[in-house]
């Protein structure tokens, strides 16, 4: 199991649906199980209405926990878009 502490970058401020679906979208690549823990939440990031409901806003700091045969390359992955890579 890896993890890693990440801010939200997302310059236009609130992060919406389409945004959600992207980051589903991305999580889904992968074999391993990745989590994202905000605040007292941990959800899987492969489900589009747990990630939504997590209401994530530019600047927030998030949790990203892996775990499987991919973990490195979808922890790596799942970060930098978090950090940035959001649809625009």
């Amino acid at each position: 199991m890896m993890f890693r502490e990440t801010e939200v970058v997302k310059k236009d401020g609130m992060v919406g649906a389409e945004d959600y679906s992207a980051l589903t979208k991305r999580a889904l690549r992968y074999e391993s199980e990745v989590l994202i823990e905000y605040k007292q939440a941990k959800i899987n990031a492969k489900s589009v209405m747990g990630v939504l409901s997590l209401g994530l806003r530019d600047g927030d700091k998030v949790m990203i926990v892996v775990k499987g045969p991919d973990e490195e390359e979808a922890l790596d992955d799942i970060c930098r878009f978090v950090h940035g890579g959001w649809r625009r």
